[in-house]
């Protein structure tokens, strides 16, 4: 598996963030499009669970995958639709 190069700082607008900073201005600044999104039924019991029986690992781990699925849509949204190579027959 590649490991990512992840910046401990951010660029928004027009100034270096540090990735609490930056997670707290997205929480702010998408408050209600958060509130108004359907969440998978039982997620919200689920950390909290891990969040009371202090398994941070296990949120930080589902941080990494959201973190990582943003990452992958931007990368799809960034670059143009190529086409497959043509197979070829052994």
């Amino acid at each position: 598996m590649t490991s990512l190069a992840i910046p401990r700082k951010v660029w928004v607008s027009n100034i270096f963030m540090d990735f609490r900073e930056w997670l707290e201005k997205m929480l702010e600044d998408n408050r209600e499009a958060l509130q108004q999104f359907p969440e998978p039924p039982g997620l919200e019991d689920f950390v909290r669970d891990l969040v009371r029986s202090g398994q941070a690992e296990r949120v930080l781990h589902l941080v990494k995958f959201s973190f990582l699925f943003g990452l992958q849509q931007a990368q799809a949204q960034a670059r143009p639709e190529v086409p497959p190579p043509p197979k070829i027959q052994a």
